[in-house]
């Protein structure tokens, strides 16, 4: 659930807003996919708004904590040890705390400021002015560009 949600706030957020009815298409498709992965329907909410409903719930409960064990993994991705994805930590880390919301900013222990949100919406509107202009392999992940020549390959092969 995390995933899809998180998906289209930086989608939102970084790219462009997303009309409801492709909102609701795209979740439809994540439901696809859990069935695929044999997710049980009782986890999955039938419809965008339901599952809505589900992540409010999940949010504003006790059901998401950031314990011990996640506060240790986001150390890990907010300080990488490579030196190049080093370099790069801080960007990563005002990125990833712009994008939680603010209960678990905080139960990350992530600082969250005046200046930093106006660094992070800086850096969105840079990011959205700029992202036109870069080229498509270095904006779609390699996995992705992989899986969007299959599906185009099985639509042009004759039935």
């Amino acid at each position: 659930a995390t995933l899809i949600d998180s998906a289209m706030v930086a989608y939102e957020i970084f790219v462009k807003p997303i009309a409801q009815d492709e909102k609701s298409r795209y979740y439809d498709d994540t439901t696809e996919l859990a069935h695929l992965f044999e997710i049980p329907e009782t986890f999955v909410p039938e419809s965008l708004t339901d599952f809505y409903d589900y992540m409010e719930r999940m949010l504003s409960g006790d059901a998401i904590v950031a314990g011990p064990a996640a506060r240790s993994l986001a150390q890990e991705i907010l300080h990488p040890r490579p030196l190049v994805l080093k370099m790069a930590g801080p960007l990563f880390a005002l990125i990833t705390a712009g994008l939680l919301p603010e209960r678990l900013r905080e139960g990350y222990g992530l600082n969250w400021d005046a200046r930093k949100e106006k660094r992070f919406r800086r850096l969105v509107k840079t990011i959205r002015v700029s992202l036109p202009f870069v080229p498509r392999p270095l904006r779609i992940v390699p996995n992705a560009r992989s899986a969007e020549k299959s599906l185009l390959a099985c639509k042009l092969r004759p039935s």
